[in-house]
Order: C-alpha cells, then sequence, then structure tokens
C-alpha cells in the first residue's frame, strides 16, 4: 500500500480500516463454532480470580512498551510498530 496518511486522525481511520478488514471470518460457520466453543470453556473457567486486576492506561502502556520491534506482522497485518506509534491516540 502506497498511500500515505500525515494526519493523525486519516491515520486512525486507515488503522481502523485495515484492522477490521483482517478480522472478517473466513466461513460464517466456522466463526459461530468457535464462538459457542469458546462461550462453553469461557462459562465452565473456573482458575484465578482476575477481579483484582484491573486494566489501566499505564498497564497497556507498560505491555505496548515491551513489544518487539523488527518482527514479522501478524495475520491482521499488523507489525509492533504499528501499535507502538499509534500508542496513545
Amino acid at each position: 500500500m502506497t498511500d500515505s496518511c500525515n494526519d493523525a486522525k486519516d491515520i486512525a481511520d486507515r488503522f481502523a480500516s485495515v484492522f477490521q478488514d483482517a478480522c472478517v471470518p473466513n466461513s460464517l460457520q466456522h466463526h459461530n463454532n468457535m464462538q459457542a466453543q469458546f462461550s462453553t470453556q469461557y462459562m465452565q473457567y473456573v482458575g484465578k480470580n482476575f477481579d483484582d486486576k484491573t486494566i489501566i492506561v499505564d498497564l497497556v502502556s507498560q505491555c505496548i512498551e515491551k513489544l518487539n520491534k523488527g518482527k514479522a506482522p501478524g495475520l491482521d497485518d499488523l507489525t509492533a510498530e504499528h501499535i507502538i506509534f499509534a500508542h496513545p491516540t
């Protein structure tokens, strides 16, 4: 892709568009089956109570700072640099 964005809103919109396109299920039936499986396993989960952990901006920032740069993108075509340089906008 060769289009360039300089404005923060344009960058955010482009990021959202690419991410939205990458997150479309290949098969609606497979997606529904996986969603049902997740829901069943989630409802049956017994483990550590995460109520004492609150996700806050500082925690997200700390996790983003630990991302390794220069790695191959994931299935969504996003690299760590996309997240690092998009944050905190």
